[in-house]
């Protein structure tokens, strides 16, 4: 399957759009108890799909600034030091929250074995089911 990264720029924008003007016009006030309820769940929803993404692809950064892609590793390409930085330059989010994402993605990321094997982490079911938001 090919990664849906024009989809996920459609979805962004909408999602900006939608939310932004009903969040500037204070909506959420208006709102019933139960529909106050329902959007919190739906929105904290999308956060999980968005945090097991964000996890995805930061460990896959992680993977590739390793030294088994020799002189191809995609930090050298944006000309960065270190996958930290490739990620705080890109995301535009502190030190900090790079290092402990990068952490978090490593121990749930699958691992290739020196035959290119694909080996997948203990936790996969759960990382499975936070990609859908689960």
């Amino acid at each position: 399957m090919n990664f849906p990264l024009a989809d996920l720029r459609g979805i962004a924008d909408l999602l900006g759009d939608t939310l932004s003007s009903a969040l500037g016009g204070e909506a959420q006030r208006a709102m019933s108890h139960r529909e106050l309820v329902d959007a919190l769940g739906v929105v904290e929803r999308l956060g999980r799909i968005t945090d097991a993404a964000r996890l995805a692809l930061a460990g896959e950064v992680g993977r590739r600034a390793d030294s088994e892609f020799g002189g191809d590793v995609i930090t050298a390409q944006f000309g960065c030091g270190s996958a930290q930085e490739l990620v705080e330059r890109t995301t535009l989010v502190s030190a900090a929250t790079v290092r402990a994402r990068l952490r978090d993605a490593k121990a749930i990321t699958g691992r290739v074995t020196l035959t290119g094997q694909t080996r997948r982490h203990r936790s996969s079911m759960r990382v499975r089911r936070s990609r859908r938001g689960d």
